[in-house]
């Protein structure tokens, strides 16, 4: 039963990771704090960082297997980004996973 268990964490640890920070990053506190953190970014949305890459809506859609008006419902904040889409995402827009989480929470 516990190796079992095991299995089952490894198959999932990623995403549990992933999912710790995210949470990490929606605490209060921190958020409030979110600026005097050791990394600054400049304020962009998730739109604004596409375009700086002048990528269009379609070509990030495609690269994340994902349909133009999902990824429109992301950039206007009318859907939350799924968590285990932030590396690939991040990867495309050629930043780091920090500068599109406070993308999406700053902006």
């Amino acid at each position: 039963m516990e190796e079992k268990l095991n299995q089952i964490f490894d198959e999932f640890k990623e995403k549990i990771i992933s999912e710790i920070r995210l949470l990490m990053l929606s605490n209060e506190s921190l958020s409030r704090n979110f600026n005097n953190l050791s990394f600054h970014h400049e304020k962009i949305s998730l739109k604004g960082l596409r375009k700086r890459q002048n990528m269009k809506l379609k070509d990030i859609a495609y690269q994340l297997k994902i349909s133009t008006q999902s990824l429109s419902n992301y950039e206007n904040r009318n859907r939350e980004i799924p968590i285990r889409m932030l590396p690939q995402y991040a990867n495309i827009l050629n930043v780091s996973v920090e500068q599109l989480v406070y993308s999406i929470t700053q902006c």
